[in-house]
């Protein structure tokens, strides 16, 4: 999670390699650490430093408080953050800042250790966005309109408590489904969803959420994913969250 989020800022400027000014040639960063999850970028001509002036600030806007991260995907910018309490999902023009859309919900910001505000990174998926509040506010979003696709709360769903600093786990698409953790005691640790309906899939294990994203991997001939609970790294099979 970055610092506390109270604007958003993009630079670009003349330390730039020139594939990296031409946004067609961009390669999209469409979810927490990028399309593998992993924080590596396929961008190539990197340089290391900027230019002594320091780069061009293009635009700059405001999008509250939290700890969300972004995701960019076909020139649109997407984040959240927490605005009179209530939290925001902000889509934004990738190269000027302009705001695309919003949607909001109410949401409290307070945090025991005044980490205020959101935690998770929206995740897009070509026409669908997916986002989740602090308390278990799960949303499957139109990525052109913001218009509500399908939703969950966790805790009236799944008899979910959101650990104490708030849900953190950025939404995880494998295939047809989003997953995420769900924080539920009733075997429903981790749930997966069609994310499409949103109808569930499968949900599985008893441990409470903790403060990490869904990884999923290849493992012994088949996908699996890792679960970074409150107390335990637990690998499960893709199919069933087994």
């Amino acid at each position: 999670m970055l610092n506390r989020i109270v604007r958003v800022a993009l630079t670009l400027g003349p330390a730039l390699a020139p594939g990296l000014t031409q946004p067609a040639s961009a390669n999209d960063w469409p979810q927490w650490r990028g399309p593998n999850r992993d924080g590596i970028s396929q961008e190539s001509a990197w340089l290391s430093a900027w230019a002594p002036e320091g780069p061009r600030k293009l635009w700059e806007g405001s999008v509250g408080i939290g700890y969300s991260s972004f995701a960019v995907s076909h020139g649109r910018l997407y984040t959240m953050g927490n605005v009179a309490e209530k939290d925001t999902v902000f889509c934004l023009d990738a190269l000027t800042g302009k705001p695309l859309w919003k949607h909001e919900y109410p949401c409290a910001s307070k945090d025991p250790n005044g980490y205020h505000g959101t935690r998770c990174t929206p995740t897009v998926d070509g026409a669908r966005v997916y986002t989740l509040s602090r308390h278990g506010n799960f949303f499957c979003l139109d990525s052109a309109t913001g218009e509500v696709k399908w939703s969950k709360d966790f805790n009236k769903d799944f008899g979910s408590q959101a650990p104490t600093w708030g849900f953190a786990g950025s939404p995880l698409i494998e295939r047809d489904w989003v997953l995420t953790e769900a924080g539920g005691k009733n075997n429903s640790s981790v749930a997966a969803f069609d994310k499409r309906t949103g109808q569930v899939v499968w949900r599985a294990g008893s441990d409470p959420a903790g403060y990490g994203s869904l990884i999923a991997l290849d493992l012994g001939g088949g996908r699996s994913l890792l679960q970074f609970s409150t107390d335990h790294l637990i690998c499960r099979k893709m199919k069933d969250g087994t």
